[in-house]
């Protein structure tokens, strides 16, 4: 299991054998469906966010932060 934490510049990511903070910067899309966050590093390498695990407001906030990162980049 993975646990993301979005800060304002990074996302943090940490896992058993495994802890990055990754800047948005190094992100190469955002994919967003009906129930998932896709967070694309390059090619094999990606982190996802299921939407189940969030509430509405969270998916929302999460939602404005990716567009908002994202046309920063």
């Amino acid at each position: 299991a993975q646990t993301l934490r979005f800060e304002e510049d990074a996302v943090q990511v940490s896992s058993e054998r495994y802890e990055a903070e990754l800047p948005y910067p190094m992100l190469y899309r955002i994919y967003e469906d009906r129930h998932v966050f896709l967070l694309y590093l390059g090619i094999g390498e990606l982190h996802f966010v299921p939407k189940r695990v969030l509430s509405e407001e969270e998916q929302r906030r999460l939602q404005q932060h990716f567009k908002r990162v994202m046309n920063e980049k």
